[in-house]
């Protein structure tokens, strides 16, 4: 067994990323999006590399376009670190305060569109490709650039990183009550002529940098929040870098820091169930319930959902199933009121608490070894007694965490509607 020195070193060394380097730059460019110099694209390779920066443009449309729209689901992004809830949180705290100008950022975008399309006419990228000016040169002299605040950045990365991604959460029978999400990087040619290599080199970048500034920004949450225990947590020494190049929190801390957030930003919380019943190697999607978050006495509450008062707001969505461990139904009406009796922030955290802390198994059990945390321990124990665990899923077991627009969320679901 490793001792508590070496198990904290283990960690800190993962966070090393972290370290003197700002993940908020003032300003962003699109083209930084791509995945290598753009120095090096001269003669024959420019005008791949004219093509790869058109693809960045019209997703990156796309993008603003669906923000425009609060069509918030579509930049749940596929990271890989287990982080889903920042996002939710941060997407949602975005359409709220409307600090993006969709409009000009659109008109900057189709400008550089129609730019990079002159510069593609055949003949003006035979002259291009024969004076051996390179695609970083070509940015700077024909003013193609694209700049970007940290937040339309983001927005734009999430928005590439949800059109890679394919789930077995809308499936009517599922195979299990966990979410198996893939990548699909070949998802993004709908955007433009690219090859596949550049599209998966495109994904790790993207997903390196999302994870980055996730960490950063529930790092600033929690500073805020002035809790020591939580801005400890959530310090270099706790964060890892799962598989080399993604950092993550441990997820109990980061959930709190959501949450906190979430309240101070005025983000309402929903909760969705569905209820399963159990087919022996699957199950039956029977009936799904929503609810909604209220505060009292700093406490988030839940009661049943009013839809009709709800309001066209940004909002969070912690989706989760509900399931006995065996082939018997469970109760429509005890188990809503079972679920009633908990505030949902300990709903929320239970769910937390019972999950693994770090996407890997080593980093999971240095924490373990590291720490011994009173308030972790009793959530986990409540999770297991009162159903909100993976062993014990039969009060409301959390799958996933994705930021929505109540209406559209409203117009989506056909049992709410009529």
């Amino acid at each position: 067994m490793h001792s508590q020195k070496s198990c904290q070193s283990n960690l800190s060394q993962r966070s090393s990323l972290l370290k003197n380097k700002g993940l908020h730059p003032d300003r962003y460019c699109l083209s930084n999006f791509l995945p290598y110099d753009p120095q090096k694209k001269v003669g024959s390779a420019l005008r791949n590399g004219l093509n790869e920066y058109f693809f960045l443009l019209y997703g990156a449309l796309k993008a603003v376009e669906a923000l425009e729209l609060n069509d918030l689901e579509q930049f749940d992004a596929l990271v890989g670190e287990n982080a889903c809830q920042i996002r939710a949180v941060w997407i949602s705290i975005i359409a709220s305060k409307k600090d993006i100008f969709l409009g000009k950022l659109k008109n900057n975008i189709d400008e550089s569109k129609n730019d990079v399309c002159k510069l593609l006419e055949e003949k003006t990228i035979q002259k291009l490709m024969s004076s051996g000016v390179s695609l970083k040169e070509l940015f700077i002299n024909e003013k193609l650039f694209v700049s970007l605040s940290a937040q339309e950045a983001f927005v734009i990365q999430c928005f590439f990183l949800r059109e890679v991604k394919s789930s077995n959460c809308i499936e009517i029978l599922l195979d299990g009550i966990l979410i198996k999400e893939k990548c699909i990087p070949k998802r993004l040619k709908k955007f433009g002529n690219v090859s596949s290599s550049f599209a998966d080199n495109l994904v790790s970048k993207l997903r390196k940098t999302t994870a980055k500034q996730s960490v950063q920004f529930i790092r600033k949450y929690a500073e805020k929040s002035k809790d020591k225990k939580l801005i400890k947590m959530l310090a270099d020494e706790f964060i890892v870098n799962h598989n080399n190049h993604l950092l993550c929190t441990p997820m109990f801390w980061t959930y709190k820091a959501v949450l906190f957030a979430a309240k101070i930003e005025r983000i309402k919380i929903i909760l969705h169930a569905k209820l399963l019943s159990n087919k022996g190697s699957c199950f039956d999607v029977l009936d799904e319930y929503w609810f909604d978050s209220g505060v009292e006495e700093s406490e988030l509450t839940i009661k049943r959902m009013d839809w009709d008062n709800l309001g066209n707001v940004p909002c969070v969505v912690f989706q989760g199933v509900a399931c006995s461990g065996d082939d018997a139904v469970l109760s429509r009406h005890e188990w809503e009121s079972g679920l009633l009796r908990f505030p949902m922030h300990k709903i929320i955290l239970a769910g937390a608490a019972d999950h693994r802390q770090y996407p890997n198994e080593e980093d999971n059990n240095s924490l373990s070894q590291l720490l011994q945390d009173h308030e972790l321990e009793t959530f986990k124990s409540f999770a297991r007694e009162e159903g909100f665990s993976f062993e014990n899923p039969s009060r409301f077991f959390i799958q996933h965490v994705y930021a929505t627009n109540a209406e559209i969320l409203r117009l989506r679901t056909p049992s709410l509607v009529g």
